[in-house]
């Protein structure tokens, strides 16, 4: 499924045909084509049910075919409707012609998919757009009957289901990048009550769950404490969270007992594995006495989408886990390998982490750069065990066999898409910033820069490390031998990281639990 993108200048596509010249049409149902724009702000124009064209301004007058299967639900006389279609990658839908005693033609468009989100948010979407065009089509049909009569109540609806609308394909969008449940939480609760007609909104967290909170938006003088009295005295545990609860006029019962300003709320639970992890509420009606369905529709819409959230965020977490724990059996294969240089990659990881946060990096690269470091030497369990373990200095065609190891080990990951995302550190991280590195002879910022901070923090540990054949080398050298390959082997701006950080560093080198 996908989320729906409001895209009023796309016209609709043929997923069979486009036609290769502009036909120009009179249409001659345009003024009602024009009032489902203006009240909706969708693109439309008028179907032709026996032959599919699509015809209307807001392509400019052209002609265009709806893909046979969409017409053929259409043509079956269910109004208003919405169809999803994957294939062509649009959402086509209709709303009856008022005057069309025939049955010949319908009002129709269609709006491009946009990213793939959540299945039961895209439902809500999809609800929420037939609501909005069965209150147009109501208005289309009474201003042809009762030109007369005021619009400003079908206003009011239209303008709030298209301000439903927006606020879940925002939130929606944001679900790519707000990947922190709190940060999400605080989003949510700031977008909803700027539509919704309430004084205040929050958004309460269970700690068990999750990382607890309360995030508050509005004039909502509530604490955590006192939202679970209200919870309580409202029997939440054993209300269907399925639907939301609505409760009004609580100044007349015990609810809102020490809460005098409350008068009446709309609470929607965040569930997961069909316990509430959390809940949503509206405090006190804006604008009437009372909350009602409208409020609990919107709210509970807001509730699915966190809930949907939270939930992949738990199998992401879960599968994250997973995978470090695969990676850290292969470095355990190669340190058994090589145990000369065990504890090398975790010590690697944890220098090119740091170095990457100084320079500014995500959260989510951090962790990226740390599990390429992790694995950076991985292609050394296709070498020789005489050449990994060698006592004295290699020999230039000993050396050329090790030099193999970045390659050996981008064929090892190359297959695993989970690690996908990792393969430019492993492949890379020898590579010299002028260009005189292998395996590729990448210099600058050709060379990727997860490989070119993991290079330092190789270099730092290989040379500060004992080897079959020296020792280490005290700190304050390595760190001038780093200085002095600035720009050269090394990227100037990683080493003037390095420099910035070295004795945070140096201590969290030192600490590290795999060093004797």
């Amino acid at each position: 499924m996908s989320s729906i993108c409001m895209d009023p200048a796309a016209g609709p596509q043929n997923s069979r045909s486009a036609l290769d010249h502009v036909v120009r049409i009179h249409d001659p149902d345009g003024e009602n084509i024009r009032r489902y724009m203006e009240l909706t702000g969708l693109p439309f124009g008028t179907l032709c049910l026996e032959s599919g064209l699509l015809t209307g301004e807001f392509t400019g007058s052209e002609c265009a075919l709806v893909p046979s299967d969409v017409l053929e639900m259409m043509s079956a006389g269910e109004s208003p409707l919405v169809v999803p279609h994957l294939e062509s990658g649009r959402l086509f839908y209709s709303a009856r012609l008022s005057g069309c005693r025939d049955g010949a033609r319908c009002a129709a468009g269609s709006i491009a998919l946009d990213q793939p989100g959540p299945p039961s948010s895209d439902a809500n979407q999809y609800d929420l757009l037939r609501r909005l065009l069965a209150l147009a089509e109501a208005e289309v049909e009474r201003v042809r009957n009762d030109p007369s009569q005021e619009l400003d109540d079908l206003a009011e609806q239209l303008n709030t289901a298209y301000e439903e609308i927006s606020l879940i394909q925002g939130i929606l969008r944001d679900l790519h990048v707000a990947l922190d449940p709190v940060e999400l939480v605080h989003l949510c609760v700031n977008r909803l009550h700027r539509v919704i007609r309430a004084e205040g909104c929050a958004v309460l967290i269970d700690s068990s769950r999750h990382a607890s909170g309360l995030a508050l938006a509005g004039e909502v003088n509530l604490d955590e404490p006192q939202f679970r009295r209200m919870l309580r005295r409202m029997n939440a545990a054993e209300h269907n969270w399925r639907q939301p609860m609505v409760r009004n006029h609580l100044e007349e019962t015990g609810v809102s007992a020490g809460c005098p300003h409350v008068r009446n709320l709309v609470v929607a639970a965040i569930v997961e594995d069909r316990e509430p992890a959390g809940w949503i509420f509206a405090v006190n009606s804006s604008d009437r006495d009372e909350f009602g369905t409208v409020e609990a529709s919107l709210i509970n819409s807001i509730a699915l989408i966190l809930c949907t959230h939270l939930s992949n965020l738990k199998l992401f977490s879960e599968q994250e886990d997973l995978l470090l724990a695969f990676v850290r059996s292969l470095v355990s294969t190669l340190d058994a390998k090589d145990s000369y240089t065990r504890g090398h990659s975790e010590r690697v990881a944890r220098v090119a982490r740091r170095l990457a946060r100084q320079m500014g990096l995500s959260l989510r690269e951090q962790e990226a750069i740390h599990l390429s470091s992790l694995l950076h030497d991985i292609g050394k369990i296709g070498v020789e065990d005489a050449i990994l373990g060698k006592p004295h200095k290699l020999t230039p065609a000993e050396f050329r066999k090790l030099q193999l190891h970045p390659v050996i080990g981008y064929d090892i990951l190359s297959g695993l898409s989970n690690l996908e995302h990792i393969i430019p550190g492993v492949r890379h991280h020898h590579e010299n910033f002028d260009g005189t590195g292998y395996p590729d002879g990448l210099s600058g910022e050709d060379i990727p820069l997860m490989a070119r901070i993991i290079a330092v923090a190789d270099g730092y540990d290989a040379m500060g490390s004992d080897r079959p054949y020296r020792d280490g080398m005290p700190l304050q050298q390595v760190e001038s031998i780093l200085a002095d390959g600035a720009g050269t082997q090394w990227d100037p701006d990683v080493i003037a990281a390095f420099m910035a950080a070295r004795h945070e560093i140096a201590t969290l080198w030192r600490d590290s639990p795999d060093r004797e």
